[in-house]
């Protein structure tokens, strides 16, 4: 793959990872306002930290996105990227919740597989069958 390609790719994943962080956000932010702090608390959190969050998994999911493009032109691939970028969605939380993995119990480990695996399965299915 040509550099000025792989660059393209990254683009098209960050554009695809920061729009939902920012949308995600707003939404947040509101809520925040609107509820109360109650709304990120309740997890033990603080609003900066689920906006940091937000943008982590934004940047992080979206290069992963954008590196692994190439494997979304087959369907096992979309899918096996979906997994991932959940992964590491769903990863962000658990660590901001649960802590780091090697503190988490049997029920959060379960918890982070059975989400990556089946919202990355949905999710890459649902962007292959967009594409093909």
């Amino acid at each position: 793959m040509r550099r000025a390609q792989m660059m393209d790719n990254i683009k098209w994943g960050l554009k695809r990872g920061m729009v939902p962080a920012v949308g995600f956000s707003a939404i947040v932010i509101v809520q925040y306002f609107s509820l109360g702090s109650g709304v990120v608390t309740h997890y033990g959190l603080t609003l900066p930290i689920v906006l940091l969050m937000y943008f982590g998994i934004g940047l992080v999911g979206g290069l992963v996105a954008g590196v692994g493009r190439p494997l979304a032109r087959t369907h096992l691939g979309a899918m096996a990227m979906g997994v991932v970028i959940a992964a590491v969605g769903y990863g962000f939380f658990a660590v901001a919740i649960d802590g780091l993995p090697n503190h988490w119990q049997s029920d959060s480990w379960f918890a982070f597989a059975t989400c990556s695996a089946v919202i990355g399965i949905w999710g890459g299915d649902k962007y292959y069958n967009s594409i093909s």
